[in-house]
């Protein structure tokens, strides 16, 4: 984190078994770092996720505009208010993206406009104004992604995440936690839905850390 404070870009993965404290370390590293200095942005996936299309980077965008659209949904805020509260929280960015956003969101009226648009086409422009937003967002405060879960995260949202790594914006750390799948999770390979995240970060060659029980001496410690 202090790295990429100071304009590095980091993606670490953080591996173990349900209940080990994977969460709870990441909470209290977070904790300790001076809030002034950075954002914390997060999404915790649950297992229907991975069939919205998505859902994860939607959950991520409404968390940076939190603060400037109060208590308003999102897929109720004007086009106008919309449009400020992206430009506020990512003073860089190019206005083009917003349409996208909207309709990320659900946001009228780019929720209609866009609804023409091929299905590819519209999803290769999401992910493209996504990764452009985030990166204009740490601009102004660098950023934490932090991805609880991220056995479960859908498929498009891990695509805007990808191509954010590639491009290894400054000032942004991307922190994913997950547990092994069970086999029952796992969807058919053979069916369209078929996507491991945990098989991607690991191709990806995030920087890893795999925790573990406690060991007796580390137990009676505490």
């Amino acid at each position: 984190a202090a790295q990429s404070s100071e304009g590095a870009f980091g993606s670490l993965h953080l591996t173990g078994e349900a209940g080990v404290g994977k969460t709870r370390l990441v909470e209290e590293a977070i904790g300790r770092l001076n809030q002034d200095r950075f954002k914390t942005i997060a999404a915790d996936c649950d297992p229907y996720d991975r069939y919205m299309l998505f859902r994860a980077a939607a959950t991520l965008v409404k968390s940076l505009i939190a603060g400037q659209i109060g208590g308003q949904l999102a897929g109720q805020i004007s086009e106008m208010d919309l449009a400020a509260a992206i430009a506020a929280a990512a003073p860089s960015i190019d206005p083009s993206v917003v349409p996208s956003l909207g309709y990320l969101l659900g946001a009228e009226p780019h929720a209609s406009r866009l609804a023409s648009l091929p299905g590819k086409a519209l999803r290769v422009q999401i992910v493209s104004s996504l990764a452009a937003f985030f990166e204009a967002a740490a601009s102004l405060r660098p950023l934490i992604f932090f991805m609880d879960n991220a056995q479960w995260i859908d498929r498009l949202s891990w695509d805007a995440i990808e191509l954010l790594r590639s491009r290894k914006p400054p000032r942004i750390l991307l922190i994913a936690a997950s547990r092994p799948m069970d086999e029952a999770d796992r969807p058919a390979a053979a069916s369209p839905d078929a996507f491991d995240p945990i098989a991607a970060i690991r191709r990806g060659a995030w920087e890893a850390i795999e925790l573990g029980p406690l060991g007796e001496p580390e137990a009676e410690a505490l």
